[in-house]
């Protein structure tokens, strides 16, 4: 796919996400210089892109999980009481 202006939106979102190749990368990093206006609109999506926390922690995992009962059966005979 050839990017222009009709699809630039999608080649600057893939740029933002890393997930363009090497030749796609220079493709966009080109457009831009050849497309001054649109510059700013690359530099916003890039401020926008959010970083994941990588020192949240939370010690008991085990806690959220849901404990399997051992009686199935429904409370007097209404299966949605159980689920």
């Amino acid at each position: 796919m050839h990017l222009d202006r009709n699809n630039y939106e999608e080649f600057f979102l893939l740029y933002v996400d890393n997930e363009l190749t090497d030749g796609e990368r220079v493709e966009v990093e080109a457009f831009i210089l050849e497309n001054t206006d649109l510059r700013e609109e690359l530099n916003l999506l890039q401020a926008s892109k959010i970083q994941p926390e990588t020192s949240l922690f939370f010690e008991d995992k085990n806690g959220l999980l849901k404990r399997a009962t051992e009686n199935l059966v429904s409370p007097a005979g209404n299966p949605e009481e159980l689920f």
